[in-house]
């Protein structure tokens, strides 16, 4: 199961049916009783839930509820759709995205640190024939693999065995491509029309940051887009041991 990063606590009969009754009455309790889902936490969820509409987000809301993917053990109903933290994070992502209108039907998107495919799912839902590429740790690979093989069971997943610079060169349209990082040196990113990097650089080392970064610098990369902390190691904050 991946991780939801929560959502405000709510019973209702869809998580009953999906959850299953012992569990979601144990959740909601633990919630409720655990302080960390108080009026902070509710207002600020819901404070990113509305810059999701602010950009335009709610077509792909309503036409994603995040209670319908595989693994979802939190999720928070909002009229038909539902949501968790991380999913609105990856509706505001995929509204940017896709209100720069840069994707076409046979461009490539590579996308380093893509945890479990959730972001994928949705831009696939737009554009089914954009080749997509993920990067990132092969257990990582397998839980986006397992993921999007399960919402899109037709289109070709091409696996981290079969990574090589000519098959690189020869994808498919709608294609899902598991890169494992030690491949990232085959990957021409003069053919990339679009790399997204969501919280994982600012997770990495430096000397692993600049192996993107030098490349990416190198590049004719058309489109960059990336959301990290400005300080990933502050010191108010420790989360990551780096310096970046």
């Amino acid at each position: 199961v991946h991780d939801d990063l929560g959502s405000p606590p709510q019973l209702t009969i869809k998580h009953f049916k999906k959850i299953g009754f012992i569990k979601t009455i144990k959740t909601y309790l633990i919630k409720i009783n655990s302080g960390l889902y108080g009026k902070n936490y509710t207002n600020s969820f819901f404070i990113d839930l509305n810059l999701v509409y602010k950009v335009g987000g709610k077509k792909l809301l309503d036409k994603n509820p995040v209670h319908l993917t595989p693994g979802c053990k939190s999720f928070y109903l909002i009229n038909k759709s539902s949501v968790n933290l991380r999913w609105i994070r990856y509706l505001y992502f995929s509204s940017q995205i896709l209100n720069k209108k840069i994707l076409n039907s046979n461009d490539t998107w590579l996308d380093i640190g893509s945890y479990y495919g959730g972001l994928q799912s949705i831009i696939k839902n737009e554009k089914p024939s954009l080749k997509i590429f993920l990067l990132d740790f092969d257990y990582q690979l397998c839980k986006s693999y397992l993921f999007l093989k399960e919402l899109y069971p037709k289109s070709e997943h091409i696996l981290p065995d079969q990574i090589t610079q000519k098959k690189l060169r020869n994808i498919n349209k709608g294609s899902f491509v598991y890169i494992p990082i030690e491949k990232f040196k085959l990957i021409d990113l003069n053919k990339i029309k679009l790399l997204t990097n969501f919280f994982s650089f600012g997770e990495m080392r430096k000397r692993h940051f600049l192996h993107y970064y030098n490349k990416i610098n190198n590049s004719n990369l058309k489109y960059l887009y990336m959301s990290n902390r400005f300080v990933s190691s502050p010191w108010f904050e420790k989360t990551y041991d780096t310096d970046l």
